[in-house]
């Protein structure tokens, strides 16, 4: 089976779309091209085969659609399957050239655009709601122009029909990760104030008497904030890389953060970061998020607020842990056995092939 991925927005080292969605299309011993914003120097598979596309960012997606679109309409009729990551590249698709081909599309759903739009700061306060109302409409007429793949239980709600759920988990070794750790906090991801850049450069400065660093790895989308961090004392920050050299990163981290904020996108979705940390061994500090809650049980330390208030329950709970081994050992091996277990993407891998193959045979 041939399969086409497609991506104008997330950077090629996204850890869901090319680390495990494209290695467990490879396990099961299916061809993948891949459009994306590929750079010359962005590692990757070799067997995967490259087409470049430019990438959109904030208002400036026109370009980037475009490319995309050409590219949809000359490789999407030679393969089975075309699987879309962007909302917006669902208007752009060439729906009549992939039915005459019997090219199925396969939307993954990991995001709530509808939710996204309200906090976009690029996007007029006075359009957002309104927008927000478009996309949902939108949504309802896609889900039954192809088949649609959830990574989030309570993406349902958004639609009509059931459609199948493959959680955004990470891959998990056989045994919990060894070895020396540094005396640092870490954070993950895209670095955003409303994912918490602001309470973890506070957290900075309050941790380095005690001699607890931060590491930031992940991207910036503002000038403010890349600057905010380059002035902040205490701070690591090394940028976006490839998934597994970040989780090498967080396996020699004593904490993993996951400071998000109390917004519509963020209060539903699976934290992934959270079970990254879990499966590498970082004891994880989080803001009370509900999946958050429920994911960690009491194998981490859920913080009681979202707001600057937090910072010094943190700053606490980072220095008895640093300085308490033990208790570190029972948290990190509890977690561990149970992101082994439930959150495993050596199990959901498997589901998300089968997802493809299904759509492909329909």
């Amino acid at each position: 089976m041939k399969i086409l991925v497609c991506t104008v927005v997330h950077n090629p080292t996204d850890a869901r779309i090319f680390r495990r969605e494209i290695g467990a299309i490879l396990e099961a011993g299916h061809e993948v091209t891949a459009i994306a914003p590929w750079q010359d120097s962005t590692p990757g598979d070799s067997r995967v085969t490259r087409v470049r596309v430019p990438r959109a960012v904030g208002r400036n997606r026109l370009r980037a659609l475009r490319a995309a679109r050409a590219r949809l309409r000359d490789l999407g009729p030679t393969h089975d399957v075309v699987l879309i990551h962007d909302p917006e590249l669902l208007v752009v698709v060439p729906w009549a050239d992939l039915r005459r081909s019997r090219t199925a599309v396969v939307w993954d759903v990991h995001e709530d655009l509808a939710a996204a739009i309200l906090t976009k700061s690029y996007i007029p306060a006075l359009v957002r709601r309104p927008l927000a109302g478009i996309v949902r409409a939108f949504e309802s007429i896609i889900e039954n122009r192809c088949t649609l793949l959830l990574a989030e239980k309570g993406y349902q709600a958004r639609f009509k029909r059931p459609h199948d759920v493959v959680l955004n988990l990470p891959y998990v070794a056989e045994t919990l990760p060894q070895g020396e750790r540094k005396r640092q906090a870490i954070y993950v991801g895209s670095i955003t104030e409303h994912r918490g850049l602001s309470l973890m450069l506070e957290l900075a400065r309050q941790l380095e008497p005690h001699n607890i660093k931060l590491k930031l790895i992940g991207e910036t989308h503002s000038s403010a904030d890349t600057e905010a961090i380059n002035t902040c004392p205490n701070v690591e920050w090394n940028g976006p890389l490839p998934n597994a050299d970040a989780m090498a990163e967080v396996e020699r981290s004593l904490i993993g953060l996951s400071l998000l904020a109390d917004i519509p996108n963020y209060r539903h979705s699976m934290p992934t970061k959270i079970l990254e940390y879990m499966a590498s061994g970082a004891v994880v500090v989080s803001t009370p998020l509900p999946l958050a809650v429920e994911v960690m049980h009491s194998d981490g330390v859920v913080l009681s607020t979202f707001d600057a208030s937090c910072v010094a329950q943190a700053v606490s709970e980072i220095v008895a842990l640093a300085d308490d081994a033990a208790r570190r050992e029972s948290l990190t091996r509890a977690a561990f056995s149970r992101v082994q277990t439930e959150y495993n993407w050596h199990v959901a891998g498997r589901e998300f092939v089968r997802v493809l193959e299904t759509a492909a045979r329909k």
